[in-house]
C-alpha cells in the first residue's frame, strides 16, 4: 500500500565479534623471487570484518618451504598488517598461511599466485636421493644414496637463480669434474632449457663430489654436489706390485 507511511529505525551499532580467521588481500601475480612485494593481512571475525582491536604477533609462512620467505613474523595493529614481503620460491601456485600462537592456532591462506625464478646466478649438482627444493637455503632436500664402484647413475646439473630455482631458457656449455680421477662421464656438455641429466660411473671408493663449471659464462657460480659414498664393488681380480 504505497500511500502507507515508512520508517527507519535509530542506528544500531554492529560491532566485530572475535577474531576467527586471518585473511589476505588478493595478491596479484607473477611476481619474481627475490623481489619485496606488498601485501595486507587482516585479522577478521567469521563474517569476515576488520577486528580493530586485534594487536599480536603472527606467523607467516609460504607452501615453498621453510625459510622461503621473509618476514617469518609480522604485528598487527588495529586487526591490520602491510608491509613488504619477498618470496623466494619459484612456482605456479605459491600461496601464503598466517598463524597466530594461540591453541589451536587461529590461520588464514591467500590466493595461489605465480613467482618466477630471478635472474641465472648458478649451477646446482643434484646426486640421487636428493630432490630440488627452490627458495630454501640448501636448495635441497633428501639424502644421497651410496653407490656401488664402476656402477651407473644419473647426475642432474640445474641453471639456478641465486634462491635455487631453476631458471629454464639456459643453454649453456657447463664443465664437470670430480674428485675421483677415475671418474667415467663427459668433460663437458650443455644444459638444455637450464637442465641435464649426465650418466655417472664412479670408481675410486670412499667419498666423492662432482663439480659443474660453467663453461660460457664466468661470473655464474659454479656448484659442487653432496659427498656420495662409493662403495668397493665386488672382488674381481688379483694386482700383483
Amino acid at each position: 500500500n504505497g500511500s502507507i507511511a515508512s520508517t527507519t529505525s535509530a542506528g544500531i551499532q554492529v560491532i566485530p565479534a572475535g577474531t576467527h580467521h586471518f585473511a589476505f588481500n588478493s595478491i596479484t601475480g607473477p611476481l619474481t623471487a627475490g623481489v619485496p612485494t606488498t601485501i595486507t593481512i587482516r585479522a577478521v571475525d567469521s563474517g569476515g570484518n576488520t577486528v580493530p582491536t586485534y594487536a599480536a604477533d603472527a606467523v607467516l609462512q609460504a607452501n615453498t618451504g621453510t625459510g622461503s620467505i621473509t618476514p617469518t613474523l609480522v604485528t598487527f595493529t588495529a586487526g591490520t598488517w602491510t608491509g613488504l614481503v619477498t618470496l623466494k620460491g619459484a612456482g605456479g601456485a605459491v600461496a601464503l598461511t598466517c598463524l597466530d600462537f594461540s591453541a589451536p592456532p587461529k590461520t588464514g591462506t591467500s590466493n595461489s599466485f605465480t613467482v618466477n625464478p630471478g635472474p641465472f646466478y648458478g649451477l646446482q649438482v643434484l646426486l640421487p636421493g636428493e630432490q630440488a627444493l627452490g627458495g630454501t637455503t640448501t636448495g635441497k632436500s633428501g639424502t644421497v644414496t651410496n653407490q656401488s664402484a664402476g656402477n651407473q647413475f644419473t647426475v642432474t646439473v640445474r641453471a639456478v637463480d641465486q634462491f635455487w630455482n631453476l631458471v629454464p631458457g639456459i643453454n649453456d656449455q657447463i664443465g664437470l669434474s670430480s674428485t675421483d680421477a677415475f671418474a667415467w662421464m663427459p668433460t663437458d656438455t650443455n644444459l638444455v632449457n637450464g637442465q641435464v641429466l649426465i650418466p655417472t660411473r664412479l670408481h675410486k671408493s670412499g667419498l666423492q663430489t662432482i663439480t659443474a663449471t660453467d663453461l660460457d659464462n664466468g661470473s655464474i657460480q659454479d656448484n659442487t654436489s653432496s659427498q656420495v659414498l662409493v662403495v668397493v664393488g665386488p672382488f674381481a681380480k688379483v694386482l700383483i706390485l
